[in-house]
């Protein structure tokens, strides 16, 4: 318990960091505050009395430990502030856009664990062999190209080349498929942008997979179990897969917040509507109040993935 105390402490200490430096982002840049939350082309075409409502509507009137005790509050209730280039409130903004992020990075997950566990048992298990050398040359050699590289090679080649996948998007604009059909539609601008994501990070799941049954497979019991005449698929998957299942599962916890970071690359290079696209699009139009809560929403769920692989990893040193 003292151990899941200490470390949990850092946790809430990394959280108060985060909730105070996205209060204080805003407030650090140069130039003036209601164009820093509000982006400068809005100033044009302001008046003086819409300007002091601003300033007496963001609060940035009263003195800032009033200004951070609102904040907080509006966080407690999610509420982010309002954008005035989509003209919504943040939070309205942030989940129609994050089930496509959420989507995406299931999916990208389920693949690279599934791929990298069978991969990893089969080299573990033939360690020294050809196969063994084949796969491991493989995953060294697609884990050296960068996500959004690949990403526009396979945008280029398959779509634009070859016509075979859509050019963007979650599904097609203006279409009226429902059912069935409209699942297809969404599986087919799914496809290359998890293709992306998984070659990034199978790597990552085969090489602990292989590491970890390597190790495995020089215990006593493995031993027993070739001398008790067990055949291949048991010692596999319910000896080297069991034993290899949970780091593989403390690692996935890690990969998975660092997963929706690069998704957030990834869906600005397939034009996919989640977060990344949010961000960059409110990166250009300089829209202060959906970079903060969308920042702050990003760094909450690393932070939580962290935290459960954390977890997991301590319950499973107790019980070795």
């Amino acid at each position: 318990m003292e151990k899941y105390k200490k470390v949990y402490k850092d946790y809430v200490a990394a959280f108060i960091c985060l909730i105070v430096l996205n209060f204080m982002l805003p407030r650090l840049l140069p130039g003036d505050p209601v164009t820093t939350l509000i982006g400068d082309q809005v100033l044009f075409e302001m008046t003086d009395e819409m300007y002091k409502k601003l300033v007496v509507d963001f609060g940035l009137d009263q003195p800032l430990y009033i200004q951070f005790f609102k904040y907080i509050k509006g966080l407690i209730q999610f509420d982010f502030g309002y954008s005035y280039f989509y003209k919504k409130k943040v939070i309205d903004l942030i989940f129609s856009y994050i089930p496509w992020t959420i989507l995406l990075v299931m999916t990208s997950m389920f693949f690279s664990l599934l791929i990298g566990y069978l991969t990893g048992i089969e080299s573990g298990y033939h360690h020294g062999k050809r196969l063994d050398k084949y796969l491991l040359s493989v995953m060294i050699f697609i884990s050296g190209f960068p996500q959004f590289f690949l990403g526009m090679l396979f945008l280029i080649f398959f779509s634009v080349q070859l016509g075979w996948f859509p050019l963007g998007g979650c599904e097609t604009a203006c279409s009226d498929f429902t059912g069935i059909h409209r699942i297809q539609d969404i599986l087919m601008h799914l496809i290359l942008p998890v293709i992306t994501i998984v070659i990034a990070e199978v790597s990552n799941m085969y090489l602990l997979t292989r590491n970890t049954s390597i190790i495995v497979r020089k215990k006593y019991y493995m031993r027993t179990a070739i001398a008790k005449g067990l055949g291949e698929h048991v010692m596999k998957h319910r000896y080297l897969g069991k034993n290899s299942f949970i780091p593989l599962l403390t690692m996935a916890a890690i990969i998975m917040g660092r997963m929706f970071v690069g998704a957030l690359l990834i869906e600005v290079v397939f034009s996919y509507p989640g977060l990344g696209s949010l961000i960059y699009e409110a990166i250009q139009v300089r829209d202060y109040p959906v970079l903060q809560g969308t920042f702050f929403m990003v760094a909450t769920m690393v932070l939580i993935f962290n935290g459960i692989a954390e977890g997991i990893h301590l319950k499973y040193s107790e019980r070795r």
